[in-house]
C-alpha cells in the first residue's frame, strides 16, 4: 500500500514517542473499505469518487461496484488555499491566513469557489479524464482528511463537479 522507506520512517517516528502499535494500517484503506460498504449499503449505481486533500496534494480514488478502478494524485493542496486568501483579505503573514483557513469562525460560502478555483479546475480535469475513458459520470463524492471546520469544502466541489456529498447515516449503516 505504500513505499517501505515511508512506512519505516513513520514507524520509527511512533517508537520516537514511545508509541509501540501492534500493527500498522493506511487510513486510506480503512476509509476506501468503508466507503465501498457504504456504497453498497447505500445501493449507489454510479461511481464515488474519494478525495483526499493534504497540505501539498490531492489524491482522487475512484470506487466503482467492482472496487477501485481509477486514481490520480493532484500536486495541490490544502497550502495551495493559503495565497489566494492572503490576496483575498490582503493579509500581510501567511500564518494569520493559515489560522483563520482552520478557524470555525469565519464564513467560507462567499469566497470559497474562489479559494477553490485552482484545486477545483484540476480536479474537474482528472474526473472529466476518468468519465472519458470509461464512460461513466461520478454520482457522489466523498472529501477525507479534513477538519470540520473545512467542511465547506467537500460542498463547493461537489457542486463544481455537479455530484452529491456522501454523507454517511451512520445508525442503519452500522447495524
Amino acid at each position: 500500500g505504500a513505499p517501505a522507506p515511508e512506512l519505516a520512517q513513520a514507524q520509527a517516528q511512533l517508537l520516537e514517542y514511545k508509541v509501540y502499535p501492534d500493527w500498522m494500517s493506511l487510513g486510506t484503506l480503512a476509509t476506501l473499505g468503508a466507503l465501498a460498504d457504504y456504497a453498497h449499503f447505500s445501493h449507489y449505481s454510479k461511481p464515488t469518487g474519494l478525495i483526499e486533500i493534504s497540505p501539498t496534494a490531492t489524491h482522487l480514488v475512484v470506487l466503482e461496484s467492482t472496487g477501485v478502478t481509477f486514481t490520480r494524485k493532484i500536486d495541490l493542496g490544502l497550502d495551495s488555499l493559503t495565497p489566494v486568501l492572503q490576496k483575498k483579505l490582503n493579509l500581510s503573514k501567511p500564518e494569520l491566513v493559515s489560522k483563520l483557513l482552520f478557524a470555525k469562525t469565519f464564513d467560507f460560502s462567499e469566497i470559497g469557489p474562489d479559494l477553490l478555483k485552482d484545486l477545483g479546475k484540476e480536479i474537474e480535469s482528472v474526473t472529466g479524464f476518468y468519465e472519458a475513458h470509461t464512460g461513466q459520470a461520478l454520482g457522489q463524492i466523498y472529501v477525507s482528511l479534513l477538519p470540520e471546520s473545512l467542511s465547506w469544502v467537500g460542498e463547493i466541489l461537489a457542486k463544481r463537479l455537479s455530484v452529491e456529498t456522501v454523507r454517511p447515516n451512520y445508525g442503519p449503516w452500522l447495524k
